[in-house]
């Protein structure tokens, strides 16, 4: 099943001083978008206009052995530092309507552990023979894996909707997606299309 979770809506309020509040938004957040694990994650915009904007993400450091939750990742895209590099997404709402919607489709993938101990680059530097070694390699095994994954999705998305896809590292040219992970992509494939359907009509 796709792990997949609306980001906002409106409704109205049925207790009393709330039901007539016409700017009442609500945002509901499950409880797997915060907690640290592997994750690929994919954010739509969606417009008025249906000229829809994407952006693709994953969780698990590349050079740590961590994994922020997917929804502390939502933070750092609507960062407001004009020097961040992450900011994708708040670049993109600036210019739309205040009416676009976000939604959130997140994949949690297995893996992840959580690390004990320090997070010292020096500890990643010591013999193989050290269990914290082994424990090291296995992370970036499976971070590897969640990584090259992420690039590749990332890649088909700009061959097929370009401008559209908010991402601006476009990642391999390889296009390749282990079969473990390929529910995964014909999800994200499935949204894809079911935007270009709602376009056309």
């Amino acid at each position: 099943m796709v792990d997949c979770f609306a980001a906002m809506r409106r409704r109205k309020i049925k207790s009393i001083g709330m039901s007539n509040w016409k700017n009442y938004t609500e945002i509901t957040i499950p409880s797997k978008l915060l907690t640290p694990s592997f994750s690929i994650y994919l954010l739509v915009i969606y417009t008025e206009t249906k000229e829809n904007f994407f952006y693709v993400g994953m969780t698990g450091d590349i050079v740590y052995p961590s994994a922020r939750s997917a929804f502390h990742r939502l933070s750092g895209h609507l960062e407001l530092s004009k020097k961040s590099t992450q900011n994708q997404l708040k670049n993109a709402l600036d210019k739309l309507p205040d009416s676009s919607t976000i939604v959130m489709h997140h994949f949690p993938i297995e893996g992840f552990k959580k690390w004990n101990g320090s997070l010292s680059w020096k500890i990643f530097k010591r013999e193989k023979e050290t269990n914290k070694r082994k424990e090291y390699e296995n992370y970036k095994k499976n971070q590897q894996r969640v990584f090259k994954l992420e690039k590749a999705i990332i890649k088909r998305l700009y061959d097929k909707l370009g401008e559209q896809l908010l991402n601006k590292d476009i990642g391999f040219i390889t296009t390749t997606i282990e079969d473990q992970y390929m529910d995964i992509w014909l999800s994200i494939e499935s949204i894809i299309n079911d935007n270009d359907s709602s376009k056309n009509s």
